[in-house]
């Protein structure tokens, strides 16, 4: 065998040899680049349901990327509002747990976790859940919010007020903190407070049912039938529109 035909057989074992370690790689990134194709897929499609309202079906695709890439924080917290929707508190709860479990710093793990504590009545681990929202995320008028409404639930009208003007003062378009806040001050005897409040809340949600509500059962102990009649008679168009801010709630 002359020197040549030896150079020729050893650049073809080593093309061979080469061949049979690069297409394993390859088709092991091949298998990667699938895995995050669909790992991506699983999760947009799990978004895209949830914002349409099927909560079973965005469960369902989060399971499937959480197989293909476990361990997300935010993966079990989407999960975990896909479940709150269904008012399955419970497994909420857990996926928030897991969340929180994996990123300590989840500020809407705790919020959400509190939430779902606070349906379920579990009141002072919601008020806690809240404060640990509050200490990582200072601004949070959400948190503030949610946690100035477990204290009113709790009798203590005081703390929930104060929670009410903080998250105002975050975030001076918050509907929903007005309408609070006019609520706890009609069940403090400030009825003008508590139509200005209510007056706001409505002002930045023109479809808020609840506010227009409670501000005519305030006309009402107020004495002017015209407008309460006019305010209930707003509260019952939208309910009938389903456009309802919240669940109605009588000032006491």
């Amino acid at each position: 065998m002359n020197i040549k035909t030896k150079i020729r057989i050893m650049c073809l074992v080593m093309i061979l040899a080469f061949l049979s370690i690069a297409n394993p790689q390859s088709a092991e990134t091949e298998t990667g680049q699938v895995t995050r194709r669909e790992a991506v897929s699983a999760l947009e499609q799990g978004r895209r349901h949830y914002n349409r309202g099927d909560y079973h079906q965005a469960i369902q695709e989060y399971n499937e990327f959480m197989k293909l890439v476990p361990g997300k924080a935010d993966a079990h917290y989407r999960r975990g509002m896909a479940y709150d929707k269904l008012g399955d508190f419970n497994r909420a709860i857990q996926d928030y747990d897991r969340a929180i479990e994996i990123n300590p710093k989840h500020v809407e793990a705790y919020n959400n976790r509190g939430a779902a504590y606070d349906n379920l009545d579990n009141l002072d681990q919601a008020i806690q859940d809240y404060g640990n929202a509050i200490k990582l995320r200072p601004g949070f008028a959400e948190a503030y919010n949610n946690r100035g409404a477990a204290y009113v639930k709790l009798g203590n009208l005081e703390k929930g007020l104060k929670d009410f003007f903080t998250a105002i003062a975050w975030n001076p378009k918050f509907a929903d903190a007005y309408y609070n806040r006019g609520t706890v001050h009609s069940r403090l005897g400030n009825f003008s407070q508590a139509i200005k409040d209510l007056d706001t809340a409505i002002e930045l949600n023109q479809d808020y049912a609840s506010a227009y509500y409670n501000r005519g059962v305030i006309y009402g102990k107020l004495g002017n039938k015209k407008r309460e009649i006019a305010d209930y008679a707003k509260a019952a168009d939208l309910n009938q529109q389903s456009k309802v801010g919240k669940p109605m709630e009588i000032p006491r």
